[in-house]
């Protein structure tokens, strides 16, 4: 049986508009928890750019690839 680990480099991604209103996410396992995206590579060989859209698509549905 393999060992699954979180690879520690993660993103943190800032969505915002021209008039700098930001996009927060609740979180589904802390009420009153609001927070930006983020994530952790599911690769070593995976860019941070890579994460990052990965990461926006998987949390908001936002194809910002």
């Amino acid at each position: 049986m393999s060992r699954s680990y979180k690879i520690p480099q993660s993103v943190l991604v800032v969505i915002y508009t021209p008039a700098l209103e930001v996009l927060l996410i609740k979180r589904a396992d802390a009420a009153d928890f609001w927070q930006s995206v983020t994530g952790s590579k599911n690769a070593l060989e995976e860019s941070y750019r890579e994460t990052a859209v990965r990461e926006v698509r998987e949390e908001t549905g936002i194809d910002c690839g």
